[in-house]
């Protein structure tokens, strides 16, 4: 459930199972935001910067799902708690097993942030995050692909473009003629 509350932040709240608890009495370990008064900053930059670089630079095309010509776009969710840890991330949308997999732990393996903070508070914060991995072979790339998720109540990062250069494969097929004449020593 989502709640707008002054100055343009959204307020998440979450609650458990077989409760019937008001949004007043919800704890602050509960409250997720997806805009706050100061945003959460990776490495001293806002995410939109900073987190985007990280993923560019630590995420690697499994090399399988290249082979295979595997294409697409992962969408990922996590949250930046009040001490700056990256937690929760999920799979909202994904492509592949692989794909998905190396998105997961790339984003895991994020150092701590500076947390964001609401009403001087630090609080947890919502992101979600495309990574489009995409295949180029030579000249021709990989068509792009129109798969926006329509989401709420969490903070879209612009689109992070994995690139993986691909070998076209090409078949041959030998003439039967020409393999039997090359063991064949006769002369016709």
């Amino acid at each position: 459930m989502a709640k707008k509350v002054k100055k343009g932040v959204v307020l998440l709240t979450t609650k458990k199972a077989g409760t019937d608890t008001s949004e007043s009495e919800l704890s602050k370990d509960e409250a997720i935001y997806s805009n706050v008064e100061n945003m959460p900053l990776f490495n001293g930059k806002i995410a939109e910067e900073g987190f985007r670089e990280y993923i560019a630079k630590n995420v690697t095309y499994p090399a399988i799902a290249q082979e295979n010509g595997i294409n697409g776009s992962v969408w990922i969710q996590f949250i930046i708690d009040e001490d700056g840890t990256l937690s929760q991330a999920k799979i909202l949308r994904g492509v592949d097993p692989l794909l998905d997999a190396e998105a997961l732990r790339a984003a895991r393996s994020s150092p701590k942030w500076t947390p964001g903070k609401h009403s001087g508070k630090p609080v947890k914060v919502s992101y979600t995050i495309p990574l489009r991995f995409r295949i180029v072979y030579g000249n021709n790339q990989a068509a792009s692909s129109s798969d926006k998720v329509e989401l709420e109540d969490t903070h879209v990062l612009e689109e992070v473009v994995i690139v993986a250069f691909g070998v076209e494969k090409k078949t041959t097929v030998e003439n039967e003629d020409n393999r039997n004449d090359e063991g064949n020593s006769e002369t016709p």
